[in-house]
């Protein structure tokens, strides 16, 4: 699979995990919802987190390595210390 579509809306977003946004997620707000007049939530991710919510339904490539770093998640860099 190939690169997938990236809204402009994305663009200068940054997912929690620090790396550049390339999807936004939004809460759908159901019938029953005790304040349905709210605002619905909505985040800007990555492909590695939104990878993570929609596992195989994701337009994405296999996500690359993150670790934690204390403070949330980073990307992983490879190092060639030769």
């Amino acid at each position: 699979m190939g690169a997938h579509f990236v809204s402009e809306s994305c663009e200068d977003r940054k997912c929690k995990c620090g790396s550049a946004a390339t999807h936004k997620v939004g809460e759908e707000i159901l019938h029953d919802d005790p304040e349905p007049n709210r605002h619905n939530l909505t985040a800007y991710v990555c492909c590695y987190c939104f990878r993570s919510v929609f596992g195989s339904a994701s337009p994405c490539e296999t996500p690359k390595p993150v670790e934690s770093d204390g403070m949330g998640w980073r990307d992983v860099v490879e190092r060639n210390d030769s």
